[in-house]
């Protein structure tokens, strides 16, 4: 979960009582204008963060009697996860993270994987507001705002980002001054012609600050992009750098990543929904726009619901329940390694049949 009192991401799980006892409402320290961040509206409704149902993995068939390379005994083990109520609204300080953004950021990435397949990589980027447009967008009303979106997206489509999500991030934070007014726009999009060519370039001849810029010969993204902000200031930016997909589950007591080699677009849509921009009082949040290819008119896509995955044997989870009611469940809804026997090799959990 974000945390917008320290700008960190907090990775320690909540429990249950905790969230059904957050009532976190909007604070004037994190309103800029019009503009708030995601969680810091009112609770959506009495059930939030109330425990549903448990899934997991009991490992049929002997698949969890293995040691890993690393030395984890798995044997005897099973895996669970406890599945909360959620409201799915981006003002809700106890949905907002777990439920909200998880949502739009599987349904994002389906998006994405879909247009990747025609446009190639997505990419991840920014764009910065000039300067001299800081004080009008402070100023701006949900209409004027809603103008500005747009144009934003159509410099984004001038410097051959043809399509993709974009999400707008009214501040920023520094460790002395604390959060501060820096309007900019976070992008997931597909680029024609693809950043590949200008992160496999070894004359880097358009990175100079002498306008060199103009002697680039293929007429890459970062040669287009300086360009183009000779016209308008903004400053827009692709990360070289490409977060991979990566896993976590704790097991006796400590917190375990196991990295992938898929590039991560889902957790990094998470991750920025997380702490996106929301305007105060809004019924109907839009915090995520589509545009281009990846617009609601241009790509029709299905995405399937993502499935949790069991981190011993891959196998998917279902829905198990305790034959013990005295066993204690850990707290937060990440995926916990337990045993699942007793001291008397009798089962602790049970699949139910028909349930998932």
């Amino acid at each position: 979960m974000f945390d917008a009192l320290n700008g960190s991401e907090d990775l320690v799980e909540e429990s249950e009582d905790v969230l059904a006892d957050k009532a976190f409402v909007s604070d004037a320290r994190f309103e800029w204008g019009i503009h708030s961040f995601v969680g810091h509206g009112k609770v959506g409704g009495e059930f939030c963060g109330h425990f549903k149902r448990l899934n997991g993995c009991l490992g049929r068939d002997g698949s969890h009697n293995v040691v890993d390379l690393h030395g984890r005994d798995f044997r005897g083990k099973i895996a669970l996860q406890s599945v909360f109520m959620r409201c799915y609204s981006p003002q809700c300080p106890i949905c907002y993270d777990a439920g909200w953004a998880r949502r739009e950021a599987e349904s994002g990435a389906g998006r994405l994987l879909e247009a990747s397949k025609q446009f190639g990589l997505v990419e991840h980027g920014t764009a910065s507001v000039p300067l001299k447009d800081y004080d009008r967008l402070l100023k701006m009303d949900v209409k004027g705002f809603k103008a500005y979106w747009r144009y934003v997206e159509g410099l984004l489509l001038a410097r051959g980002v043809v399509g993709g999500c974009t999400m707008f991030h009214p501040v920023r934070y520094n460790p002395v001054d604390g959060w501060y007014w820096s309007p900019h726009w976070h992008f997931l999009g597909v680029l024609v012609p693809s950043y590949g060519r200008c992160r496999r370039c070894l004359n880097k001849v358009c990175l100079g600050r002498n306008r060199e810029f103009e002697r680039c010969k293929v007429n890459g993204f970062e040669a287009v992009t300086r360009r183009e902000y000779l016209k308008d200031g903004f400053i827009v930016k692709i990360f070289a750098r490409r977060g991979k997909v990566w896993h976590t589950y704790f097991m006796d007591g400590e917190k375990v990543v196991v990295d992938g080699d898929e590039d991560n677009i889902f957790g990094t849509l998470a991750y920025q929904l997380s702490h996106a921009g929301l305007v105060v009082g809004s019924k109907r949040a839009s915090v995520v726009h589509w545009f281009g290819v990846c617009s609601y008119r241009a790509l029709k896509v299905t995405v399937a619901r993502r499935k949790q995955l069991c981190p011993i044997c891959d196998g998917e989870f279902v829905q198990i329940r305790r034959l013990d009611l005295d066993v204690v469940l850990p707290d937060g809804c990440g995926v916990h390694i337990v045993d699942g026997c007793g001291s008397d090799g009798e089962p602790l959990f049970v699949e139910m049949f028909g349930g998932s």
